[in-house]
């Protein structure tokens, strides 16, 4: 679900990317620190890609709060990952809101930054109203071949 989150950021479809973060944090929930981590990563590029300079500084400090607290260390590909979004916030944020936002990070438990991270996500995946797939041949069809194109 991550994999697929990151593809759909890079693309710029960011209802979907939120709709599998969403359910990967949900996950994440009952597997532990390390897959809350990769989460609050991914969260970090949906936020800078969305211009949510406050969320990404948010996310970014709980998840080095996660790595300190776990002694997990980030794989080269997700230093430089966040190396690279986390270039973007201190300019955009400003110096003393940044500073201070950076100094506030611990003060949310890990369960209050996944709660938030719920809602923020699924105001998100609603911006966007989801595809619907009509059916090839509708149920009231008589010739027998539902789900077939004749």
């Amino acid at each position: 679900m991550l994999a697929l989150a990151r593809i759909y950021i890079d693309c710029g479809e960011l209802a979907p990317a939120a709709r599998y973060l969403a359910e990967a944090l949900g996950t994440s929930r009952k597997l532990g620190h390390r897959s809350i981590v990769q989460c609050l990563d991914v969260m970090i590029g949906l936020a800078v890609k969305l211009a949510a300079w406050e969320k990404a500084t948010l996310f970014r400090g709980a998840c080095q709060q996660l790595r300190e607290i776990t002694g997990m260390l980030a794989t080269p590909w997700e230093a430089e990952q966040s190396r690279r979004y986390w270039s973007e916030c201190p300019p955009a944020l400003g110096d003393e809101v940044f500073a201070a936002r950076e100094s506030a990070r611990s003060a949310m438990s890990t369960e209050s930054v996944i709660a938030m991270g719920f809602e923020w996500l699924g105001s998100i995946a609603e911006s966007e109203p989801v595809p619907s797939v009509d059916p090839i041949v509708k149920a009231s069809d008589a010739s027998g071949t539902r789900g077939f194109a004749a």
